[in-house]
């Protein structure tokens, strides 16, 4: 059964709209001409979903990318800048780096996070200068993300400037900060990471006890200890178990 798009999208129910995108995307190969200049318009749909749909179908297909990727390049309006960002987030494509390092610069404060969030899967060592930059972002959730998307970056500079982020003054920050350090295997920052047990956020101690485990270090054995039998969160005593295994795994037994 061949469905008209156009037809779909001047239904006046919303949800109509978004369930006739889905039928449609299920009975397509190829986006044609047409589709891709009618799913281009459903980005500024009044519904967000419908606009959420329409930027994952055309995310979906080659020439969809292709479209996405123009109206980022473009002063489109904001709504479409937000669900073509989302819609290529997890997409591998050529020249979306270098979009979202120009986003990373703009006065809207929604996109900057969109495009410090979408680095996370698209970021290589071109971005890391500007990543470090967004950690004195002026928005908690720009700096949050550019030290999530600073843990993929082994690059200089970046652990020296990420140990020195964990004054944030926002334990959101701090939270992705200590755990960029410890997928980078930050040991310069053992010493914190043995403190930073002891704060009040769980989630920062989560973090920090599976840093300690990440550097296998053996002094925080004690405190690790500690966490494991006496934190209220049964998670943070979880990972703390975990980094103690980790730590004293034989080193002839790598896989265990």
């Amino acid at each position: 059964m061949t469905i008209d798009l156009a037809r779909v999208l001047q239904h006046e129910s919303a949800v109509a709209r978004w369930r006739g995108l889905e039928q449609w995307q299920r009975n397509i190969r190829k986006i044609d001409v047409a589709s891709l200049s009618l799913l281009g318009g459903a980005l500024s749909d009044s519904h967000a979903f419908v606009r959420w749909q329409a930027g994952q179908i055309l995310a979906a297909h080659a020439e969809g990318r292709v479209k996405l990727l123009e109206l980022l390049d473009q002063q489109s309006a904001h709504e479409v800048w937000v669900v073509a960002l989302d819609a290529l987030q997890r997409v591998p494509i050529s020249n979306f780096e270098a979009v979202l390092q120009r986003m990373l610069q703009y006065d809207d404060v929604a996109l900057r996070r969109s495009a410090a969030e979408a680095l996370r899967y698209h970021a290589t060592s071109k971005s890391t200068g500007m990543l470090l930059a967004a950690l004195q972002d002026e928005d908690l959730w720009v700096r949050r993300a550019a030290a999530y998307a600073l843990a993929y970056l082994d690059e200089p500079d970046v652990v020296s400037a990420l140990i020195m982020q964990l004054t944030d003054s926002s334990v959101l920050v701090q939270q992705g900060v200590v755990y960029a350090l410890g997928a980078l295997r930050a040991k310069a920052a053992a010493s914190t990471f043995m403190q930073l047990l002891s704060h009040p956020d769980d989630i920062v101690r989560r973090n920090a006890a599976w840093a300690l485990g990440r550097i296998e270090a053996a002094d925080a054995l004690p405190d690790l200890a500690r966490l494991r039998n006496d934190d209220a969160n049964s998670i943070v005593a979880q990972v703390a178990q975990q980094a103690i295994k980790t730590i004293r795994r034989p080193k002839w037994l790598p896989f265990l």
